[in-house]
């Protein structure tokens, strides 16, 4: 049993989807929010609105931003209990590497959201170079290692997509 709280991000209850004002500031604490959070679902009706989740560029960096490392002390780890849920079938995909897509690729209701992104996607390319090279004593495996990434698995391709 963990020590501490566990917090879990869910997509469609985690933001606003009614109030455009409360949207907007939770989509800007994104990175805040997977910082505290150590499971991600996003929930969805079925593949056709997972197809569209894909294509919208806060959605993808939902999924960047899940697979970007944390910190716990002096120690580092990307959890990887991430996945989406459809709701008409009850069936549970884990996200993937392959689903790891640049946002600025996707569509946006106000363009000049794309500055803060491009802005926060250097820093997650940055981070991802480091926890690359991280020796394993400098990860964290807080219930083993099956849990987490090890800097070994982060594709250089993945890297080089967020540049």
């Amino acid at each position: 049993k963990s020590e501490t709280p566990e917090f879990i991000w869910m997509d469609y209850f985690s933001v606003p989807q009614f109030d455009f004002d409360k949207q907007r500031q939770a989509l800007l604490s994104i990175p805040a929010y997977f910082r505290s959070s150590s499971k991600f679902v996003a929930l969805m009706s079925n593949e056709a609105d997972f197809v569209k989740y894909m294509s919208r560029c806060w959605c993808r960096l939902e999924v960047v931003t899940a697979r970007s490392p944390h910190r716990f002390k002096s120690l580092f780890y990307i959890p990887k209990q991430q996945y989406y849920f459809y709701m008409e079938n009850k069936e549970i995909h884990e996200f993937g590497w392959e689903h790891f897509q640049n946002p600025l690729d996707g569509d946006l209701t106000d363009e000049r959201d794309r500055v803060y992104i491009g802005g926060l996607l250097k820093y997650y390319s940055v981070e991802l170079e480091r926890f690359k090279g991280l020796p394993e004593a400098a990860v964290y495996y807080q219930q083993g290692q099956d849990d987490f990434i090890a800097p070994k698995d982060v594709p250089q391709d993945v890297v080089a997509n967020l540049k």
